[in-house]
């Protein structure tokens, strides 16, 4: 018998750098792919946390189907009533409750990305730190540069046109 490992030995690197072999999903060794929103942005968390309610009350939604057909089949329709009409455990309860939902996911962005607010201020003062460090603090934001080696200064003293900044953070208020 041939293995498939040995027939199928393709590899190929995704532009975040995670290697896909594609034999893998033959030998159960991992995933052999990967979904594409992973490669992009990050999730938007409150939608993914109302979706995942969404899922659960359509869960909770069958149960109480499975409920009134029981209760259906043997004639009881006062409790098909109680299991339909509730107002907080009732079919119509949680329909509607999903209907809420299902608006608000409509109307979320699907990543964080959308979510990000460019912020401007002008006339901000700086501090040097060190021959490699700046501080700005404005308003409503506070970023920090630090450049690699003397780029900082070689630019401002005209040795240099460009530099390179190894670590940048900024955050806003």
């Amino acid at each position: 018998m041939i293995k498939l490992k040995k027939i199928i030995n393709e590899s190929l690197q995704l532009p975040n750098g995670t290697k896909i072999e594609m034999g893998r999903i033959f030998t159960g060794q991992g995933k052999a792919f990967v979904k594409e929103e992973d490669l992009n942005e990050k999730k938007n968390p409150k939608r993914e946390k109302i979706k995942k309610d969404f899922k659960t009350s359509l869960k909770f939604a069958k149960g109480v189907i499975r409920k009134i057909d029981t209760f259906m089949k043997s004639d009881h329709w006062g409790m098909v009533d109680g299991f339909v009409t509730d107002k907080r455990t009732g079919l119509v309860s949680i329909v509607k409750d999903m209907e809420k939902d299902m608006n608000q996911i409509i109307k979320m962005p699907v990543d964080e990305s959308v979510n990000e607010a460019i912020e401007q201020e002008t006339n901000i003062s700086f501090e040097m730190i060190g021959k490699s460090y700046i501080s700005v603090k404005g308003r409503k934001l506070t970023a920090k540069l630090q450049f690699k080696g003397n780029d900082l200064q070689d630019v401002v003293n005209g040795k240099k046109k460009k530099g390179k900044v190894v670590l940048a953070s900024v955050t806003t208020k």
